[in-house]
């Protein structure tokens, strides 16, 4: 195939490709502000506990990282028994193998923590002695 053949195929990919991201950035949209509106509003209450929870809910948000969101999201109901997303804690064997690691080791848990996401040769110091 030549390119001139090869050029509108990929087009036409690119553009469904594109459609599809609009789409989810539009779900996304409709959750993410009444949500934030929420967040927001409780977080400046003058009823105490709704601001102290807000803040601790965001706090811990904030300190968590983005995949380990997604995956409790993911894997949550399924562990609490209502599978409503269809997977399981056994399907993920790398998720569970990187928690095992975590949990096991002798290490400190931050440091093996570093040493499970930062690759080797990035940081060749030791945090702790």
């Amino acid at each position: 195939m030549e390119f001139s053949e090869q050029f509108p195929i990929v087009v036409q990919a690119l553009n469904a490709g594109f459609l599809q991201t609009l789409k989810l950035f539009f779900v996304t949209l409709l959750g993410a502000v009444p949500l934030g509106l929420i967040i927001s509003f409780g977080t400046m209450s003058r009823f105490k506990p709704l601001s102290y929870l807000m803040k601790i809910i965001v706090w811990i948000v904030r300190g968590t990282p983005l995949m380990i969101q997604l995956l409790i999201i993911y894997f949550m109901p399924g562990l609490m028994g209502n599978n409503i997303w269809g997977g399981s804690a056994r399907t993920f064997l790398p998720g569970n193998a990187a928690a095992a690691s975590l949990i096991t080791v002798s290490a400190p848990p931050w440091e093996q923590l570093l040493k499970t996401t930062i690759p080797p040769g990035v940081s060749n110091t030791r945090l702790c002695s």
